[in-house]
């Protein structure tokens, strides 16, 4: 198994661990109301759907041509691109924010965010352009 490969794999695991986590959390806050609080439901379902895409995204390390290390940087890349992304929803839960784009001042989840989102967008590429020259 290659390292990218591993990178995945793991942060792949630990981020449907993470959306165990943040159910629990979920399943108490509705215990309480009828609506779960739209920061806590996106930090369950966004690790949940993030950590399924890395694990498919083995296959694509497995397809890919490029040198292994280009590979490994872009599964890291992936991978706290990823754990930024459900980790500032859970810290936009915890903070009461109900929108991180209209609230002022701007919180450190809006911040996370531009961080995170070309980190899984170079990631994502390299894959892309390593799947593609591997056909």
């Amino acid at each position: 198994m290659e390292v990218a490969e591993k990178i995945l794999t793991v942060g792949g695991v630990l981020l449907l661990t993470y959306a165990f986590f943040t159910g629990f959390l979920l399943s108490r806050a509705r215990d309480r109301s009828p609506v779960g609080p739209k920061y806590l439901i996106l930090a369950h379902t966004e690790p949940l759907m993030q950590g399924a895409m890395l694990l498919g995204l083995v296959w694509a390390v497995r397809l890919s041509s490029l040198d292994g290390r280009v590979e490994a940087v872009a599964a890291a890349l992936l991978v706290v691109a990823a754990s930024i992304q459900g980790g500032k929803e859970l810290l936009n839960w915890r903070q009461g924010i109900e929108d991180e784009f209209a609230h002022q001042p701007r919180p450190l989840g809006y911040y996370a965010a531009r961080v995170q989102s070309p980190m899984a967008s170079v990631g994502l590429i390299i894959l892309v352009v390593g799947v593609l020259l591997g056909l």
